[in-house]
């Protein structure tokens, strides 16, 4: 066996220690090193392993998250258009008695039509005005009546019957009502 080079101070030590070994217990010694450096090398790459497995999942769910913020942002921008459009369509839309009595001109009960009231102050939810009115028609025939209701509500004007009172007569021309609307009607705040 060849000999190690003679050292001093602590390494001496080891020399010595070595030398005293048998070749069995040599090759053991470099077993076991050997073993455990091994052991040590797949532990050091399980954890960095799972710390990189553990990074990419947070890189992904990140990835994820961001996607889902673009499609939410998308959907935002495309609710904030359809409102500014609704808002501004609100803003050019003609005044409710207006309304009111061109949709009772249309359907021939202008004469008829006693009142049209706004009720209270108006309610203001962001920039949005919601305002309550009374519209009145006295003894109109009952066919015209329901035309004109069909008509508010499918015109897209910014109204909806809250409340709607009928009281009906039997005469020489057929049926004719009296008819009590409560109205919500929608329109921009005034700033």
């Amino acid at each position: 066996m060849a000999q190690l080079p003679v050292r001093s101070g602590p390494m001496a030590f080891v020399d010595r220690q070595l030398e005293a070994l048998s070749p069995r217990d040599r090759m053991l010694l470099v077993g076991l090193l050997g073993f455990g450096a091994t052991l040590f090398v797949l532990f050091s790459g399980y954890i960095a392993y799972s710390v990189l497995d553990a990074k990419a999942g947070a890189v992904i769910e990140v990835k994820g998250q961001v996607a889902e913020m673009q499609v939410l942002q998308r959907k935002y921008q495309a609710a904030e258009g359809t409102f500014k459009s609704h808002e501004e369509a609100l803003r050019n839309k003609q005044p409710v008695s207006t309304f009111i009595e061109g949709l009772a001109s249309k359907h021939e009960i202008t004469d008829q039509l006693a009142n049209i009231n706004a009720q209270g102050t108006p309610e203001v939810v962001g920039s949005i005005s919601q305002q309550r009115y009374t519209v009145e028609i006295k003894k109109a025939p009952q066919e015209n009546i329901f035309r004109f209701l069909y008509d508010l509500e499918t015109s897209g004007y910014p109204v909806s019957v809250e409340q709607a009172a009928f009281k009906a007569q039997k005469t020489r021309d057929g049926v004719m009502m009296n008819l009590t609307l409560e109205l919500m009607v929608l329109s921009v705040a005034e700033s």
